[in-house]
């Protein structure tokens, strides 16, 4: 059960997360740089702000978690799931390349999935 609800909450994090990056890549490249005004406009982005709502909630079942299951489960089973729908993510929407190496970190965090969460 807790692989479900962990990845229900890295899925919405990882979300989150995207829709920053996305908010961030959309400012015009060649604008002079000024983190005050790159701030303010990214801070102002209708992706930003439905990321931020999303990361928020993600982190309210978070804390949610923590009071149902052992922390080292929550927590590496969470994080490990991230990792995996980050890189999901980074190849599928924002087209970034991995090596054969990074495959398999991959394959080892799934089999560590498997490994937290099992019982005995």
């Amino acid at each position: 059960m807790i692989v479900i609800y962990t990845f229900f909450v890295a899925t919405m994090l990882v979300t989150g997360q995207a829709l920053w990056k996305s908010a961030a890549m959309a400012l015009t490249p060649g604008m002079p740089f000024s983190i005050n005004n790159y701030l303010i406009k990214v801070l102002l982005t209708p992706k930003f702000i439905i990321g931020g709502i999303i990361y928020v909630f993600a982190t309210l079942v978070y804390v949610w978690l923590f009071s149902k299951f052992p922390y080292y489960q929550v927590q590496l089973t969470l994080v490990t799931l991230s990792l995996i729908l980050s890189v999901g993510v980074a190849t599928l929407l924002f087209k970034e390349q991995l090596s054969p190496v990074n495959y398999i970190g991959i394959f080892i965090l799934i089999i560590g999935v498997f490994l937290i969460t099992r019982k005995g």
